[in-house]
């Protein structure tokens, strides 16, 4: 994913078995996104059709902007304050501690 989102460049994934951190995972109704992004920041594969890489190879070098708008997009709806990450956190934190003064002085 790392890759996709520095290049703006789309990946060629092999769906392998995943490494669990939480055995529970599926009790949540949620797909990692690991998973649920790699369709959208390139193609997903899985083992048995690795005879189709060469195909899945050209499809991916043929639609270079296609990619670059995907991978656009999903780094705005799961990354924010790109670029200004530090300013963001650093007035959250100035504002938390402007409530909290606030509210200890009504007190």
């Amino acid at each position: 994913l790392e890759f996709c989102f520095a290049t703006k460049k789309p990946a060629l994934f092999v769906n392998t078995k995943m490494k669990v951190e939480n055995p529970n995972w599926q009790k949540i109704d949620c797909v990692p996104v690991e998973i649920s992004l790699r369709d959208v920041l390139g193609i997903a594969m899985d083992k048995q059709d690795l005879d189709k890489t060469l195909q899945k190879v050209k499809e991916l070098l043929e639609n270079p902007d296609k990619y670059a708008d995907n991978i656009r997009k999903a780094l705005s709806e799961h990354f924010y304050n790109q670029g200004h990450a530090a300013k963001a956190g650093a007035l959250y934190i100035l504002e938390s501690l402007q409530n909290r003064k606030n509210k200890g002085d009504r007190s």
